[in-house]
């Protein structure tokens, strides 16, 4: 017996339909969703994503609060600790992993050319002549700017060394991997196959797809032929690719019934307006004579994270409050929930073509259909892609513009 699809995979096909890493925002006024955040953000228990009500008042000692568990995905990576996999992953005795689908989103990387521009501004409006500043922020005019000098060619590149090095994570993935499935990657080697796997077209994930072969496929896999990587180009002219499917939908793109692309941006911006004030004016309190921005506060606590991931800490992070820090995450989750997760009309739709591949593959099997399938990618919502990629972008095209 044939045991063809592992949990994560089920998690990722479930996820084609309904993107649920970010939970559920929470309704109702501003001042009752902060109480909401602090209580939540100070217990740190799992809560129903659906019910931001539920929370539990106690807050923990100092030691288990951790900020970086706030950073709604910018903070480096740590494992799920909110269950799902309780039982472990091996499959069933009497069974058997013939096929492995396998979709990530990129290691750690710099920040984007929009966020690192924004934090780059920060930066240069900080290094003012004569600027003072104090209390949490006294340490920010003389602080140098995390980014290799000149950052601007760095902005969505992978990290290259560090604490949190993206190049080590995605080479550590690759190779715990290739412990989980070696019987499938001996398979393919035996029958000389060459396993061709995917990444969306930036830098950032061509080189954690890059790093990640290295640890999976071992370090000469481009010369010995074991794997091959292949490139999408992010444009509409592909089609409906599955590995970036956003593209090919006119009304997400265009976004003209105010329900598309740009859902998520305006509820976040609409978040940012209530909860970024309050911190204007504390800091403009401490720091008479000096107003920030809502953009610059926003870069200030994006710093926190992409600091983190590049030196190891930041004090930028010492800035906020546990609040404001609740605050932070929920404007992200309201960002992904409705930029591409259930919140979006279209997101369905879009993860169709994720889903009827991998469904096609795993009714193959590995025998027939293949035991690889390892998709990186940058665009949101969820894709994964198969071995027709070439077919499913032009065959699928335009059922889906006839569906969006």
């Amino acid at each position: 017996m044939a045991w063809r699809i592992t949990l994560p995979s089920i998690l990722i096909a479930l996820s084609a339909l309904l993107f649920c890493l970010n939970p559920a925002p929470i309704e109702g006024s501003a001042a009752a969703i902060l109480d909401t955040l602090r209580l939540g953000s100070l217990s740190q228990k799992p809560r129903d994503p659906l019910n931001g009500s539920q929370h539990d008042s106690a807050a923990p000692p100092e030691a288990e609060w951790d900020v970086m568990r706030h950073q709604g995905g910018n903070s480096p990576w740590f494992r799920n600790e909110h269950g799902g996999d309780e039982g472990g992953i091996d499959p069933p005795p009497g069974c058997r992993v013939d096929q492995v689908h396998m979709i990530s989103r990129h290691a750690e990387c710099y920040p984007t050319a929009v966020a690192g521009g924004q934090m780059l501004a920060l930066h240069n409006h900080l290094q003012t002549p004569n600027l003072t500043l104090h209390a949490t922020l006294a340490f920010a005019p003389t602080t140098p700017f995390f980014l290799p000098d000149p950052p601007t060619p760095h902005f969505n590149t992978l990290v290259p060394t560090g604490p949190h090095a993206g190049t080590l994570q995605a080479l550590a993935t690759g190779t715990q991997l290739r412990t989980r499935y070696a019987h499938l990657l001996a398979r393919a080697l035996a029958a000389n196959e060459t396993t061709t796997f995917w990444a969306s077209d930036s830098a950032c994930n061509i080189a954690t797809a890059e790093n990640f072969a290295a640890g999976f496929f071992g370090r000469e896999w481009a010369r010995t032929g074991a794997a091959r990587l292949q490139v999408i180009p992010e444009t509409a002219g592909r089609g409906q690719c599955t590995l970036t499917p956003s593209r090919s939908c006119r009304k997400y793109v265009e976004d003209s019934d105010g329900e598309g692309s740009g859902l998520g941006a305006r509820k976040l911006a609409e978040w940012r307006a209530l909860y970024l004030p309050p911190i204007i004016a504390r800091l403009a309190a401490q720091n008479p004579g000096v107003t920030f921005t809502e953009t610059e506060i926003y870069s200030m606590q994006e710093l926190c994270g992409f600091e983190t991931i590049v030196k190891g800490g930041s004090q930028w992070c010492d800035v906020f409050t546990r609040e404001e820090w609740a605050a932070f995450e929920h404007g992200r989750d309201l960002l992904h929930y409705y930029r591409s997760g259930a919140g979006n009309r279209y997101s369905g739709v879009l993860g169709t073509g994720m889903l009827g591949a991998m469904a096609r593959l795993l009714g193959e099997g590995g025998e027939r259909g293949g035991g690889l399938f390892f998709s990186l990618y940058v665009t949101l919502p969820l894709p994964t892609e198969t071995h027709t990629h070439a077919h499913t972008c032009t065959e699928t095209n335009n059922e889906m513009r006839r569906r969006t």
